[in-house]
């Protein structure tokens, strides 16, 4: 059973409450768990959380930061005491990159264990037009397009998703199947010396499809 509520104090709106209880029984043996967790807003994408869980006549409590300002950097810390009375403290950070993406944690216990873990993932596409490294968050079978730009380097593409690289070719990964897709320049990020005489074209692709779209683009003083 779990109930929630959110409410505002001290003129912090958006405060949430959480009440969870837990009964299980095995082989006559009963558990019975209660938890309540808080969470109080901190500026922009930023909170402060409190968790407290009674379990076995155990009780644990822990309070955490979090912060998701930079979409591209979001990480937590976390520290207590555990329900057998250890100091406990862990970590997260992620990294998201255009070519790949970082996820790192550590975990800490007093005189139970240390851990500390992390994983990479990201994508390598090559065709005949070329090749380039980029970020994907899904499977290896999702469509992706790459991106000429006439050896032209650093064109933004799709709100910054991607940059060319130094031999002008960029991949768009994670498109939609089967759906209409603008593969765009973005004008605005552009530096002052590079132009474009197009900036956007419209395609559909089928699943794990790998498309192919140039870009008219130059580099000079205007």
């Amino acid at each position: 059973m779990s109930m929630g509520h959110s409410f505002s104090f001290a003129g912090i709106q958006g405060i949430s409450a959480n009440l969870s209880a837990y009964r299980s029984e095995y082989q006559g043996k009963r558990d019975d768990s209660l938890s309540l967790s808080i969470s109080v807003p901190w500026s922009d994408c930023r909170s402060m959380d409190y968790e407290v869980q009674n379990s076995g006549n155990q009780t644990s409590q822990m309070v955490s930061y979090s912060d998701n300002r930079d979409r591209n950097n979001p990480w937590r810390l976390r520290a207590g005491v555990s329900g057998e009375g250890h100091t406990a403290f862990d970590g997260y950070y992620k990294h998201r990159s255009m070519m790949a993406e970082l996820e790192s944690n550590v975990s800490w216990q007093q005189s139970r264990y240390f851990s500390v873990g992390g994983t990479m993932r990201g994508g390598f596409t090559a065709t005949r037009h070329g090749a380039a490294l980029h970020n994907s968050q899904a499977s290896m079978n999702t469509a992706r397009v790459m991106v000429d730009t006439d050896g032209v380097a650093n064109v933004p593409l799709n709100g910054e998703q991607a940059h060319s690289n130094r031999f002008g070719i960029a991949v768009v990964p994670d498109v939609v199947s089967y759906h209409s897709f603008d593969t765009r320049i973005d004008v605005d990020a552009m530096d002052e010396d590079i132009s474009a005489t197009k900036a956007i074209v419209t395609n559909t692709l089928t699943e794990g499809a790998i498309g192919y779209q140039r870009f008219a683009v130059a580099q000079g003083q205007k």
